[in-house]
């Protein structure tokens, strides 16, 4: 089965992406209507269950950098920063403005153990591997290298198995007596805001 995700006027896919033909020179605009984009849904089994899962994820990742890309393409010129400040603060905000990053994961699944007919509990090992042109320590390349290990509860439905949670681990947390194991989705608690944001 494949699912449809409706798209705002942007040209996305993660492969490729058909442009619209170019005229006198003129940079090329996506069609101003609705794109389908498809990924795959496979819930069969609580692996492909959770391969599923990361493809929704990747595609929602994809969204967001081809809208931030072209709010920021489109409102470039909006408002001159020089008019209002001017030395670091100038300089810091102007080197944000095309800051659209999206971040590429390698995924393994270490384990699947079913539990019970109806309940899975998935391991895996997640790398950034991200090209970056950054300055690095022999730290950032460890860290890279080691991964991050999550954890995942699938439960079965009648239409197929489903993620129903997601968990770090936090060997901080372990070793001062906590659960090793956080979780990632909890429901929102709006709280009051007393903080206040460094750059005022």
């Amino acid at each position: 089965m494949r699912k449809a995700l409706a798209l705002l006027p942007l040209c996305l896919i993660l492969t490729a992406c058909d442009k619209a033909p170019s005229v006198s020179g003129t940079p090329a605009q996506a069609p101003a209507a609705t794109i389908g984009y498809d990924f795959e849904i496979n819930t069969t089994s609580p692996d492909q269950a959770l391969k599923s899962w990361w493809r929704y994820l990747d595609t929602k990742s994809a969204i967001g950098l081809a809208r931030c890309e072209a709010y920021a393409k489109e409102h470039a010129n909006d408002f001159d920063m020089a008019s209002v400040s001017t030395g670091e603060v100038e300089q810091s905000v102007n080197s944000r403005k095309a800051i659209c990053a999206g971040s590429i994961y390698e995924r393994e699944i270490m384990e699947v153990k079913q539990e019970t007919d109806t309940r899975a509990i998935a391991l895996a090992k997640i790398v950034n591997v991200t090209p970056s042109s950054a300055s690095r320590t022999l730290e950032d390349d460890k860290r890279r290298n080691r991964g991050e290990r999550f954890k995942y509860l699938l439960e079965k439905t009648p239409s197929g198995w489903r993620v129903s949670q997601v968990y770090l681990y936090d060997e901080a947390s372990r070793v001062t007596g906590g659960d090793a194991w956080t979780k990632q989705y909890t429901p929102y608690v709006e709280t009051f805001q007393t903080y206040v944001f460094g750059n005022q």
